[in-house]
């Protein structure tokens, strides 16, 4: 009985191997927290920041060498020259029923074939130049 408890515990203990080990040995760049590279303008940490921009629901400046993450609303700031971005959030009073429902990968416009009528007018003749 005492062996069979012991070969159990070993059994669970090998088959929990490979999750140990993968916990162990993860990639620190792959976890979110080891997504905090830092662009230091100058040798001052206080004046670092990280190399992706964190949006909000507010406008916040877009420092240089900074990453945006794709989906965001960006504006240039005609005032101070800046650029600005913020989470894609709708503005009051904005009519959303105006957008078109078109399924712009798969849209199609069609041209008319316009007739081009020759011109009654012979073209120049065109004398070469710089021949002797």
């Amino acid at each position: 009985m005492v062996n069979l408890q012991i070969h159990s515990i070993l059994s669970l203990a090998w088959l929990s191997l490979p999750i140990f080990a993968r916990a162990f040995s993860m990639d620190p760049a792959a976890s979110p927290s080891a997504d905090t590279e830092l662009i230091c303008p100058t040798s001052h940490q206080a004046e670092c920041y990280p190399r992706l921009f964190q949006p909000t629901k507010d406008f916040q400046v877009i420092k240089p060498g900074q990453d945006i993450p794709p989906g965001l609303h960006v504006r240039l700031n005609i005032s101070s020259g800046l650029k600005e971005a913020r989470l894609n959030i709708p503005v009051e009073g904005e009519d959303t029923s105006l957008e078109l429902d078109i399924p712009t990968e798969q849209a199609m416009v069609v041209i008319e074939d316009v007739e081009v009528k020759p011109s009654e007018e012979a073209p120049p003749i065109l004398k070469p130049t710089g021949l002797q």
